[in-house]
């Protein structure tokens, strides 16, 4: 299973020039993609932007358009008012990340570090993401790629203290990521993405393989 982007939603919307202009200020990268807000009816849409963990919002209401730019520490948000199209900005602050998960801020050293590699997102909640961890690891070997493991954030601290005991400290590294919960890895577990030239693709690959099925999802990923 796999998630793709699409283009642009907001041409035939009031205010577009002016969207267009702010997302543009913003570094949108105009990878969009569509999610559900709040039941089947409702919905935003959201792109990266060329830094790691900042995503661009996009969402179209009775009264008007609003546009964020959102990272792990709060977000910018824009309202276009539909007639006029004036545009009024308010900030929004989040509560700092805990030092214990593996946040945004080392997500995107990780990426600047090693330039192209592999990251794989799991969950003891469905039993073969934990038995792929060994798959991945010997298909990055085989492809000479940086690997990068890490745990769903929704597991409780007495079940990650059970994980470290049987894997070691140092293998369980727990992800609170705005960046990954945007890639939609918690959709399904395992969850695998890479990135090429310090940029994360937006093909994301779903469910446990073999390490010779890996090597080829991983080669297909980054063409």
């Amino acid at each position: 299973m796999t998630s793709f982007a699409m283009a642009s939603p907001y041409g035939a919307w009031p205010c577009s020039k002016e969207i267009a202009q702010l997302t543009g200020e913003w570094k949108a990268t105009n990878e969009w993609e569509k999610f559900p807000l709040g039941g089947l009816s409702d919905h935003f849409y959201g792109t990266p932007t060329n830094k790691i963990g900042e995503w661009v919002l996009l969402r179209k209401k009775t009264d008007g358009i609003g546009v964020a730019k959102a990272d792990q520490r709060g977000r910018v948000e824009a309202s276009f008012d539909i007639k006029s199209c004036k545009k009024t900005t308010k900030p929004f602050m989040n509560q700092p990340v805990s030092s214990e998960f593996y946040a945004d801020d080392k997500l995107s050293q990780f990426i600047n570090k090693n330039k192209n590699g592999v990251i794989y997102v799991w969950s003891p909640r469905m039993g073969l993401s934990e038995k792929g961890m060994e798959q991945i690891k010997l298909a990055a070997k085989k492809r000479k790629l940086p690997l990068l493991v890490l745990l769903d954030k929704e597991i409780s601290k007495d079940e990650v203290i059970k994980l470290k005991k049987k894997y070691g400290t140092s293998s369980i590294v727990q992800a609170d990521s705005f960046e990954l919960k945007m890639r939609n890895v918690s959709q399904h577990f395992p969850a695998i993405l890479v990135f090429k030239d310090k940029k994360i693709s937006t093909k994301v690959k779903y469910g446990y393989e073999k390490a010779s099925q890996y090597e080829l999802d991983l080669e297909r990923m980054l063409k």
